[in-house]
């Protein structure tokens, strides 16, 4: 992960040591628009943009291709863009509390992928996309609008935290019960009047 040494917090002081910039912190800034003098920072590894006033990724974010750690949270998201799944270093990705609807198919291209937030969303169906995150432990996807959870959830052999807490579910898939790394399972404020036999 980026060297904390290194954390900036605007892009004009960030502009002087472009090589040296490993983590970005623009959280709180009002932007409208993710800055594109970003992209200079190749050596960028860390970027957060939590409580801004973003509603769209531009396309370009898939060229930073060191980057690692990406915090978009509490912004006003409709969309993923595509091109977050060029982002094939990405180890943690968190959108939590957007209005985001749907996963896009590219994020099946993350495969390095640990740590996925979309927490306080308006996610109704869980993309198979995210059933090729081979090494994702912890997915976070509480406060959506998740009716069912498909029998293809076994595929996420390494998880540990699966968070579901206040969606729509009326059943869990037995298929559940291979998880066998699973430490944590989240699943209140849900609809469920049984659990299935293999986790009951």
């Amino acid at each position: 992960m980026g060297d904390s040494r290194h954390r900036y917090k605007n892009i004009s002081e960030a502009m002087i040591f472009k090589s040296r910039v490993y983590s970005l912190d623009l959280s709180d800034k009002n932007l409208f628009e993710i800055p594109k003098e970003i992209l200079q920072f190749e050596n960028l590894q860390e970027l957060f943009l939590n409580r801004n006033n973003l509603r769209s990724l531009p396309g370009w974010i898939g060229e930073l291709k060191s980057l690692e750690v990406l915090y978009i949270k509490e912004n006003y998201l409709e969309k993923i863009s595509p091109s977050i799944g060029q982002l094939e270093s990405l180890e943690l990705l968190s959108f939590e509390r957007n209005y985001i609807d749907e996963i896009p198919d590219e994020i099946a291209n993350l495969k390095k992928l640990e740590y996925l937030d979309l927490d306080h969303n308006r996610i109704s169906t869980l993309s198979s996309s995210v059933f090729f995150l081979i090494r994702i432990g912890y997915l976070i996807l509480d406060s959506n609008l998740l009716e069912n959870l498909p029998k293809e959830i076994s595929k996420l052999r390494n998880i540990r935290n699966l968070y579901l807490d206040n969606n729509r579910l009326k059943s869990l898939p037995d298929e559940i019960g291979n998880l066998f790394r699973l430490e944590d399972l989240y699943l209140k404020g849900n609809r469920l009047k049984s659990l299935p036999p293999s986790i009951g």
